[in-house]
């Protein structure tokens, strides 16, 4: 069998395995990336059985095996060259895994695999690949999982197959209440993110393994909470919701901004997004004025200055009567006061940017928490005055120019 597409390649990051010219993992760092892929849905399940799709090599499965709740483990492999390199070469570095009594290794098509009758699951683990997976082996696996699903990398095909099924078909996929996205940073790979599906949230926390290196308590409680179909988030022992906020957040180093729901807790802040969740333990908090004219399309207008649509009548109007040339320059004034906008800013722990032009989300995590705040973080010139005198100037104009007309009429 020719193997040419399976490789270990020495690198500053030690011996890596690729596989069809991607990395999949680098010695030096691989317990960042399997940790994170592993233990955070084995915390939440404490599985008894589980499947590991393309996990030949061994090296999720040696994470697997650290936890004492585990009676079986399968692994299906569609690549005997990366099977040969787990239970040969890479065996010093999945600790002779795959040799284990509980583990049985199919190597086999993952979604055929999954469409014979055969055994469920507790838990089934998605480690990249050779095969690339489609929608049909996701569709199966939604429903042979009895607990909980975890994908590494893309899952777009995820995705692409839970919210058809979720919407249409069998309330069975329907109990997959959570859709956890996490991310680790892995220095050989980047930023790589997880999607975590499951049938039950947190619910109290599991002694996680010792000979961790990367992922602790506090990895798990960043992610260990997510917004079930109804009611409010999952809360650790004792937490409560003290109060909740509908916002629009734009996260430090995501180059987007999203709409979803602040929950500000005894313990913490949440921040749920629809999409992926959130944990914030605030140490430091800020207001800051913003200029941003994404953030003026999902706040009220009037507070923040001159409404566009009043500014384009304006425009409009000097158009009709023939002197828009004359007048502008200061329809570009208003234009350009409005872009600039007077929004406030929560900024905690200068990671989360949240939409607060009331200040209340300011005050109530002030409130609630002793933090490190700051108000204002620098001195700003008052925008929203400047925008109101303007438009009070545009309005005398307007009035002026409607008389004038008038008395050219007569």
């Amino acid at each position: 069998m020719a193997c040419d597409h399976v490789k270990l390649v020495d690198t500053v990051y030690g011996r890596s395995l690729y596989i069809n010219d991607v990395e999949k993992f680098a010695e030096k760092d691989e317990y960042v990336y399997y940790e994170s892929l592993v233990h955070p849905v084995m915390d939440l399940t404490g599985p008894k059985t589980v499947l590991i799709v393309n996990g030949g090599d061994g090296m999720a499965l040696k994470e697997v095996l650290k936890w004492e709740s585990i009676e079986k483990v399968y692994i299906v492999e569609p690549d005997q060259c990366v099977l040969e390199l787990g239970k040969g070469v890479l065996s010093y570095l999945n600790n002779s895994s795959i040799s284990d009594p509980r583990v049985e290794v199919v190597v086999d098509d993952p979604t055929k695999f999954l469409s014979k009758e055969g055994p469920k699951f507790d838990v089934i683990i998605v480690d990249y690949g050779s095969t690339n997976l489609n929608k049909e082996f996701y569709k199966t696996a939604v429903y042979t999982a009895k607990k909980a699903l975890v994908v590494a990398g893309d899952d777009r095909a995820l995705r692409g197959v839970l919210q058809p099924i979720t919407d249409q078909e069998s309330n069975k996929v329907r109990n997959y209440n959570y859709m956890i996205t996490y991310f680790a940073d892995v220095p050989s790979k980047g930023k790589v993110n997880f999607t975590l599906v499951s049938k039950e949230g947190f619910h109290g926390f599991r002694s996680l393994p010792r000979d961790l290196w990367f992922v602790d308590e506090n990895f798990i409680r960043s992610i260990a909470w997510c917004l079930p179909k109804h009611g409010e988030p999952v809360m650790m022992p004792g937490e409560n919701v003290i109060e909740s906020f509908h916002v629009m957040v734009r996260i430090e180093g995501l180059n987007t901004v999203t709409r979803g729901t602040l929950y500000i807790t005894n313990k913490r802040i949440i921040y749920e997004d629809f999409a992926a969740c959130r944990s914030i333990y605030p140490e430091k908090l800020e207001i800051i004025q913003s200029g941003s004219i994404i953030g003026l399309i999902f706040t009220l207008l009037f507070p923040l200055g001159i409404p566009l649509a009043l500014v384009l009548a304006f425009h409009a109007f000097y158009a009709l009567i023939g002197v828009g040339l004359v007048f502008a320059p200061v329809t570009a004034v208003g234009v350009f006061l409005y872009s600039l906008g007077s929004g406030l800013f929560t900024v905690i722990n200068d990671t989360v940017k949240v939409s607060d032009n009331s200040l209340k989300i300011y005050k109530a995590i002030v409130y609630n928490f002793n933090v490190n705040v700051k108000y204002p973080t620098k001195k700003t010139f008052n925008i929203k005055l400047i925008a109101n005198i303007t438009l009070i100037a545009l309005l005398a104009v307007f009035v002026i120019s409607v008389v004038l007309v008038l008395l050219g009429l007569a």
